[in-house]
Formats: structure tokens, C-alpha cells, sequence
């Protein structure tokens, strides 16, 4: 530390980049200065966990020194999506942004959710700020225009699916809609995708009055109806914003020593997502975060609404232009039609700050209730599940304060081959993610909670005490028996009151683990029907491999099944081609 601190003060007073590098030269953290030597020496008083955290695992450091501060940002922006260095956590974005995608190539085009823009003769539209976004406009331009979602099953099919008996896919599939009428509705979709409302109203208006003409009533009716709803659905999401082009707002509130900061995303007139943060107050936090945001662009955004001015800003808008080649236009409105859209980020934000302190309450609740040390901030719940004795796996799931914390959830195939034993899982889960946890220096949580009974308990207590972690580390198991919380403190168990918000977290905390583990069960389920299992036998295609899977369960009671069994699914050659394949060819009969 002495060799660091030394080069610390030894840093210029010039505006660049410093790289902190802790074991093996690994990168730990990139950040940017206008002052190099006063922002890096902050670091060694600083009492924030990123600095305590740099202070015990840097070993060395290395700067840049820019001409520009636009100069810094963008190397800092560089290096951040090179090293994705682990204590960059806010500006670490490995994903690419989501697009709605029309592969307008087929014959009946369908509408996907994607994260790529590479396929030719497809139409994209985005890019949107989050995958929940993209699933909320498909589901809803399925509903206008009954386009197809499906994908390789299309040409199988003999019988349309139940999105046609819900009137959200008009079946081209199976005959029910010609081609020339059916790419009429992939246009008027492109036309709403894309913000286009005035265009399609016309196209829609045009349509009606044709049917009319013919005296297609019913068909005019239909069209008359969707015309409707599409005007609603504009009322909703631009009631502010129709004309406008694409933009985010960006509100800093602060309230009792927090700062809540939203980011509302409109997209072609429509708001489509937020963005929500919470920090510890400090001086410059706004444009701190303006920075990250940018960082994180995919595509350029016209126009940046803000609730404070912001110093310096022509640096952030200079940054975006030499990123993107096109300008940004950061506001900062105090009067006019962009003044109501920031109250409203503001009335979010707010919110946050509140829906944050009431969870805290809670959270100081489940404290005494439980008889915690220390604030269970962050929890985290193993879960462990299996069919049958098949498919044995473990989930992890985190709560940070109250909240689910997604980039921490994990997923464990169970190795130990003990079959269904839920104590030896649970023991293995607990020690393969906290020797990680210890080996990488990560952060430890307040709360490991097991689903189960005293027995999964103890076989996590074992394991945490031989790892050292239990004096460091509450535990406690949730039986769904009378929701019965079990702990060192509470051996016999307590009964949680269901009517308190407090038990509550620990019910959704434990739910949302039982909900992840079923994910993946069912996902590994899906995987051994298809590959390297039933379907790779000649003759047994994907049809006969579910039919075999759904009567049977798994792939060993279709192999342990009398053949008289296996005739009722599949004809006598598919069995002995089964037989065959796994190296049992004789006839059990």
C-alpha cells in the first residue's frame, strides 16, 4: 500500500484516466478525472465501500493524461467495455439493447423480440431501453394486428394454437389467411412500431370506408373497433410527447440524506420504460450519472430532458457527438410542455425514495423479529429442486434491500449423484457459491435463507461453519408448512404473522428462489427431450420424444420401461431402435 500511496501522490493535476489493478495486473476499476492527482488521493480517505474494497485489493495503478475531458470520457467509456472491470458496477452493460424484429423475408412474416440487427430482409424497431419493454409493444401489436410469433413450428402445424382462440394470431399457418391480406397487417404493424400513428390512422380510415362500400359491415366494424383502440392506446403513451422525437427524462430528487433518480424513456412519442436509482447523496451525483448513461447507448438519442442544470454539459453533448456522429440536445426546460413531463419524473422518483424508506422499515422489523445482528440489506435464498429424482438442480436468488438484485441470482446443476437428497444439495449449493464469493472477494450477505426444515438448516450450518463464514453470515430456513421460520436463535421454530409486511419479504424472497429453481428444472427437462437423448435415435423425432417424455417422466423410465408399456406411446421398430441405440437391444417383455 505504501508503493501505491506514493504513486498516488505522485500523479499530475491533469485531466485523464486512472485504472486501479489488483492481483495478476487484473483490472479493478477505471474512472476519469479533470484532476488526476486530487481524485485519486480522495480514494485513500474515502469511506465508501468501492474505496474500502480498493484500498485492501489494489496493488498498483496506471493513468492516462487526455488533452480534453471529452478526450477522457471516451477512453474511460473503452476501457470500462473492454476489462469490464468489477468494481465499475453501475457502467458494466455486457448486454446490447433489445429490437422488435420482422422477418419480413417469410412469406408470413413474424414478429420477434431480438437482440441483434444482422439478419438481412428483416425490419428492426428500437432500440428499447429494457427486454420487458419489447415484450409489452409485441403482445400489444399482437393484439391489434395478429401477426405470428412462432417459429420453426410454423410448417408443422396442422391446427391452429390457442393465440388463435384468443384472437391474437390469425393462423396463416393453417390456411385461415391469405398472403396479400396478412403483409397488409405486417405494414400497418411496421406503421404503429414505428410511431407512425397518423399514417395508420389514414390507412385504417381508407380500409374502413372500402369495407363499407362493399357492404362488408362486419368487416368495417372490426376495423372501426381496432382504429379505436389504437387512439386509446396513443392517448396513453404521448399524451405529452406526440411529435416529438425519441428522449429520456431524468429527475435527481433528494430526500433524507437519499437521492432518487428516474430516468423515463420515450420512444417515438411513447413512454416505454424507467430506469430507477437510489444512492447515498454526494456533490455531483447528477452529472455523474448522466455520464453513465450515456455510456450505455446503443443508438444516439436526439434530445436529454433534466430537472437540474447540469456544469459542463456541452463536454457530455461533445461526447455524444463524436460517439455517434450526431448531436444530442440536453435540456434543462423551465417552462412549457417539457416542464410537465419532468414533474412527473420527479413524482417517481419521490416514490422511489419512499417505497426505499419503507422497505427499510421492514427490513429493521425482520431484524428484531429474527433476532438479527445486523440489517438483513442483502439476502440471499437457496432453493433446491428436482422430478422425480431427475434433473436435480439449485437456485440462488438476492434480495437487496427488499428488492430482488437479478445480476445476482445463480443457477447450480447438483453433482454430488447422491439422487434425490435434499440436505447433501443444499450443502453443496452453499459451498460451491460461497467459496466463489470468498475466493473472488465478493460481498458476503446479511441473510442466507434455505427452503426447508431444520434438516436443509443444519446441512447449511455445517457447510458455513467449515467455510468460516457462519459467525459473519445469519441463517435461517422458511418451512411452507405454516410458513415456520427456523434459526440457531429459534431451533423449535417461530410462525410467521402473514399480516406483516416484514414476514412477507421473506415469503417473496423464498418464492422467487422456488419460482427460479422450477425455471430451470423445467428448462433442463426440455433440453433432455431434445438433445443428446430420445431424438437422437432414428426414427424418434421430436413429436415421439415428448409423447415418450410426457408418459413416462424421464429418459431412464423409458429406458426401464417392459416394451408392452412403451407400445401404448410408439409402434414395436421405434423400441427396438430405441433398444438398440442405448445398447439394449434385448425384448423385455
Amino acid at each position: 500500500m505504501e508503493a501505491l500511496t506514493k504513486k498516488i501522490r505522485n500523479l499530475p493535476s491533469k485531466i485523464g484516466v486512472y485504472v486501479f489493478l489488483g492481483s495478476g495486473g487484473k483490472i479493478l476499476y477505471v474512472g476519469k478525472a479533470v484532476d488526476l492527482k486530487r481524485r485519486v488521493a480522495s480514494y485513500l480517505k474515502d469511506d465508501s465501500h468501492k474505496s474500502i474494497m480498493l484500498r485492501k485489493e489494489a496493488l498498483d495503478l496506471e493513468f492516462y493524461v487526455t488533452n480534453t475531458e471529452v478526450e477522457a470520457l471516451i477512453l474511460e467509456h473503452n476501457l470500462i467495455k473492454k476489462h469490464q472491470p468489477r468494481y465499475n458496477v453501475l457502467l458494466k452493460d455486457d448486454k446490447t439493447y433489445p429490437y422488435i424484429e420482422i422477418r419480413m423475408e417469410d412469406e408470413f412474416p413474424g414478429i420477434y423480440f431480438s437482440r441483434k440487427c444482422d439478419r438481412k430482409g428483416s425490419r428492426y424497431f428500437g432500440p428499447f431501453p429494457s427486454a420487458g419493454a419489447v415484450r409489452r409493444i409485441i403482445g400489444i401489436t399482437e393484439k391489434f394486428f395478429q401477426l405470428r410469433t412462432c417459429g420453426k413450428d410454423f410448417f408443422n402445424r396442422k391446427r391452429p394454437c390457442l393465440k388463435y382462440q384468443v384472437k391474437r394470431c390469425s393462423a396463416p399457418c393453417v390456411g385461415y389467411q391469405a398472403v396479400g391480406p396478412y403483409r397488409f397487417s405486417v405494414e400497418k404493424a411496421a406503421l404503429f412500431l414505428g410511431g407512425h400513428y397518423e399514417m395508420l390512422e389514414k390507412t385504417l380510415i381508407e380500409e374502413m370506408k372500402d369495407f363499407s362500400s362493399k357492404l362488408a359491415y362486419e368487416k368495417a366494424g372490426r376495423i372501426r373497433d381496432l382504429l379505436a383502440e389504437i387512439r386509446r392506446f396513443k392517448a396513453r403513451q404521448s399524451v405529452f410527447l406526440e411529435g416529438e422525437p425519441s428522449l429520456d427524462a431524468v429527475a435527481a430528487v433528494e430526500e433524507g440524506g437519499r437521492t432518487g433518480i428516474v430516468i423515463l424513456h420515450f420512444r417515438a412519442g411513447r413512454l416505454l420504460d424507467k430506469s430507477e436509482y437510489l444512492f447515498e447523496s454526494h456533490e455531483g451525483l447528477i452529472r455523474h450519472v448522466l455520464e453513465q448513461h450515456l455510456y450505455r447507448l446503443r443508438q444516439p438519442l436526439p434530445m436529454l430532458l433534466t430537472n437540474r442544470s447540469v456544469p459542463g454539459v456541452e463536454i457530455l453533448e461533445s461526447y455524444h457527438r463524436q460517439r455517434f456522429g450526431r448531436a444530442i440536445e440536453i435540456r434543462f426546460p423551465k417552462r412549457g410542455r417539457f416542464l410537465s413531463v419532468i414533474r412527473m419524473v420527479e413524482e417517481n422518483a419521490r416514490e422511489l425514495i419512499l417505497r426505499a424508506e419503507s422497505r427499510r422499515n421492514e427490513l429493521k422489523t425482520l431484524q428484531i423479529m429474527l433476532g438479527l445482528k445486523t440489517l438483513p440489506e442483502r439476502m440471499e435464498c437457496i432453493d433446491i429442486s428436482h422430478l422425480g429424482g431427475e434433473f436435480m438442480v439449485g437456485s440462488l436468488v438476492s434480495f437487496k434491500n427488499g428488492e430482488p438484485d437479478k445480476g445476482s441470482y445463480r443457477r447450480f446443476r447438483i453433482r454430488h449423484g447422491g439422487g434425490n437428497d435434499d440436505f447433501r444439495s443444499v450443502a453443496e449449493v452453499v459451498k460451491r457459491r460461497y467459496v466463489r464469493v470468498l475466493k473472488e472477494k465478493g460481498q458476503l450477505p446479511d441473510l442466507v435463507l434455505i427452503d426447508g426444515g431444520k434438516g436443509q438448516l443444519s446441512a447449511a450450518r455445517e457447510e458455513m461453519e467449515a467455510l468460516g463464514i457462519l459467525g459473519r453470515v445469519e441463517l435461517a430456513a422458511l418451512a411452507k408448512k405454516e410458513e415456520t421460520v427456523f434459526s440457531m436463535r429459534y431451533p423449535e421454530g417461530i410462525i410467521l404473522d402473514l399480516r406483516q409486511p416484514s414476514a412477507r419479504i421473506l415469503i417473496r424472497l423464498r418464492d422467487e428462489a422456488h419460482r427460479f429453481a422450477i425455471t430451470f428444472n423445467r428448462e433442463l427437462h426440455g433440453r433432455q427431450v431434445l438433445s443428446p437423448g430420445l431424438t437422437e435415435v432414428p426414427g424418434i423425432g421430436e413429436k415421439k420424444a415428448r409423447k415418450l417424455m410426457a408418459f413416462f417422466g424421464s429418459l431412464q423410465a423409458v429406458l426401464g420401461a417392459e416394451d408392452a408399456k412403451l407400445a401404448k406411446v410408439i409402434g414395436l421398430s421405434d423400441i427396438r431402435s430405441i433398444r438398440e441405440y442405448f445398447g439394449k437391444p434385448e425384448w423385455r417383455g
